[in-house]
Formats: structure tokens, C-alpha cells, sequence
């Protein structure tokens, strides 16, 4: 189904204007599709309704369309490593005071779905949390921190540790540890990338993630050889 390309690519033209406008939210959008277009309007309009894409801990990347009912409830479902997992959950648009989105959800990976990644497979149960994002002005930033502490744990990794970090006007991170680390917030998206030197073995590791305002943080993964560490971005 093209429609579903099409539908997201509306979606980043609707978000890239809403940023350079300053809007928070869109109500409405009005498409114009034409004769010649090969679309078919209700098959638009059905990937339209909501449409979602971003990578899982272990490196994977999704996408899904699906219709959000009028309280707001929203059924995931995304089949994954060519019909050996599944991302699954019926998720709720809320206003909570710490999330923009509730349930429970479940991520499965069946053993030998990767050779090297997870090869054991799993079966995963948690709750979804999300906030929306409002990008910051231009000396503003993304998370009302000054001082913070980016946190790495688990996976690969043969020790936890942390790296001390202040938060600059404009959003900048300046790492204050020995061990060498970049981290850079997108302003327009609230994504976040870098690099950090684990301490322990002295090698180099590549993360990802993106900020919750809702809850003044930032979460994320960091993948090694064949298990993803958590990165948590928050007040000391």
C-alpha cells in the first residue's frame, strides 16, 4: 500500500511547517488528490489517521498506520523480523501528568529471528509512556535541566556508569567526565544522538534516543554486539 508512504510523507511536510510556524497542535489538513494520482482517497485517509515509525532497542525499524477511534484509542500492531516477532498494544491519547500516551505494551522476538542481535529471542511486557514535544525558541531548551547525568546500564556493557553533563542556553550538552562523550539534542524533533567511551573496556559506543518533557528527560538505547544498554538523560 503506497498510501502509506504518501501519508507519512504528508505527516513530515505537516510537522516541518508546524515547527518553522511555532504551532503545538494541527487540527486539520486538507489534501488535494488528483485524477492521475493512482491513490485511492479512503485507503489515504485510512493511513492518515495515524501513522507511526521509529526503531526498537535492538536496532529494528518500524512503521504502522492504523484508525484512532473517537476516545482517542489507538490498536498497534507490527509484525517484525519477517513474521518471527510482533510490537502489540492498545495505546490511549491521554493528558496524564507525566505521559501523552497509556497501556500496556508487548514486544515479541522469537529465538533465531537474529543471529546476533538477541539471538535467544524474548517476550517483553511493558507499559507506554510518550509526551508531546514542543520545540524550544532558539536559546531555549529542549528538557528544563541545567546540570544532568546521562546513565548507561545493561546490555553488553561490562559496568554501569554515568557521565556528568551540564545543559547550555540553546541546548547543548557539554560533558563534564573524563571519558569522552558527545551527545546532541535536535532541536526540531526532540531526537537525540552520540558517542561515549565506555570507561571499562575503553571502547566506543554509538546511541540514540529522544526527550520526554512530559517528563523532563530523555531515554534511550545503545547497542553492542548482541544486546542494547539503556541510556537515561535526567537531573542528578
Amino acid at each position: 500500500m503506497h498510501e502509506m508512504s504518501l501519508a507519512m510523507g504528508v505527516l513530515q511536510l505537516v510537522e516541518d511547517a508546524a515547527r518553522e510556524q511555532r504551532f503545538e497542535r494541527v487540527r486539520t489538513v486538507f489534501l488535494e488528490i488528483g485524477e492521475l494520482a493512482a491513490v485511492e482517497p479512503e485507503a489515504m485517509r485510512f493511513c492518515f489517521d495515524a501513522v507511526m515509525s521509529g526503531t526498537l532497542a535492538d536496532g529494528s525499524k518500524y512503521a504502522q498506520s492504523a484508525y484512532i477511534t473517537a476516545d482517542g484509542d489507538w490498536p498497534l500492531y507490527v509484525s517484525m523480523y519477517v513474521g518471527k516477532g510482533s510490537v502489540m498494544s492498545w495505546l490511549t491519547f491521554t493528558n496524564l501528568a507525566n505521559s501523552d500516551v497509556s497501556g500496556n505494551l508487548v514486544w515479541i522476538k522469537q529465538s533465531g529471528a537474529s543471529a546476533t542481535s538477541y539471538p535467544a529471542g524474548f517476550t517483553i511486557g511493558t507499559k507506554a509512556v510518550g509526551s508531546a514535544y514542543v520545540m524550544p525558541l532558539d536559546l531555549g531548551k529542549a528538557l528544563n535541566l541545567s546540570g544532568a547525568v546521562v546513565g548507561f546500564s545493561g546490555g553488553n556493557l561490562p559496568a554501569a556508569f554515568n557521565n556528568v553533563v551540564s545543559i547550555n542556553a540553546g541546548g547543548q550538552v557539554v560533558n563534564l567526565s573524563p571519558n569522552t562523550m558527545s551527545f546532541r539534542i535536535t532541536k526540531n524533533s526532540g531526537l537525540f544522538t552520540g558517542e561515549v567511551q565506555d570507561p571499562t573496556s575503553n571502547q566506543t559506543f554509538t546511541f540514540n534516543g529522544v526527550v520526554l518533557q512530559k517528563q523532563n528527560a530523555g531515554y534511550g538505547t545503545m547497542n553492542g554486539s548482541s544486546l542494547a544498554s539503556r541510556v537515561v538523560l535526567a537531573a542528578p
